[in-house]
């Protein structure tokens, strides 16, 4: 336990000479899961979906301008000033003003337009493919994670009647100690397996919480909720 202790002031950055007393009681309480809101969740919060969206927001909007550049161009421009210099009266500030209207359309581009369309459409269905195999692959870790809490849960469950056996074992040995009908290594053994059984229920219980904390970093979840 000392040895624990050290270790833990030494992450913490605490003293080492710290006392170390847990707040707390390490008891299992099952959760309710939903694989689809699971889902939901990691896809909403994880980095990857929204470095994957921000990519596939240019990426569309590249595709976009890449379409426009066999279109007509309309150009407009209006000017208005004052200043001097007009003949005859070259010292005299006047108002002046212009005005440019343009079009242009463009007739043959070398096909580069269709080039640049096709590029972006490629880069776009890139993304969209990782995306897509990023979505399988948080749904496989998702998946793991529930599995491994079933799977926990399946045992407590069974570690729990193994405890109410070894109870009443240990109930029935200590009368039969008690009546001089069973030796005091028979009752050591009962004891022996009623805490082991409970050992096995707390170990049970810590693999349960580390496989809740893995649920949560599969949907992006902040630990300290």
């Amino acid at each position: 336990i000392r040895k624990l202790t050290l270790t833990f002031n030494s992450l913490a950055g605490r003293d080492p000479a710290a006392a170390f007393d847990p707040d707390g009681e390490l008891a299992f309480q099952a959760g309710t899961w939903s694989r689809e809101e699971l889902l939901k969740e990691a896809m909403a919060n994880r980095v990857e979906f929204q470095q994957i969206e921000h990519q596939e927001v240019l990426n569309k909007a590249s595709l976009d301008l890449a379409k426009t550049g066999n279109k007509p161009t309309v150009n407009f421009s209006f000017n208005y000033e004052f200043r001097n210099g007009f003949m005859p009266e070259i010292e005299k500030i006047r108002a002046n003003w212009s005005a440019l209207l343009s079009v242009s359309y463009p007739v043959f581009d070398g096909f580069r337009v269709s080039t640049q369309v096709a590029e972006a459409e490629s880069s776009l269905r890139a993304v969209q493919m990782r995306r897509a195999e990023q979505e399988r692959t948080v749904a496989l870790e998702v998946e793991a994670a529930l599995c491994d809490l079933r799977t926990i849960e399946q045992k407590i469950e069974v570690e729990k009647l193994k405890i109410k056996q070894a109870e009443d074992a240990l109930r029935i040995a200590e009368n039969r100690y008690e009546q001089g009908f069973l030796s005091a290594t028979d009752l050591i053994e009962s004891q022996n397996a009623l805490e082991g059984a409970r050992l096995n229920y707390l170990q049970l219980t810590y693999g349960y919480v580390l496989a809740e904390y893995s649920l949560y970093r599969s949907c992006g979840r902040k630990i300290s909720e």
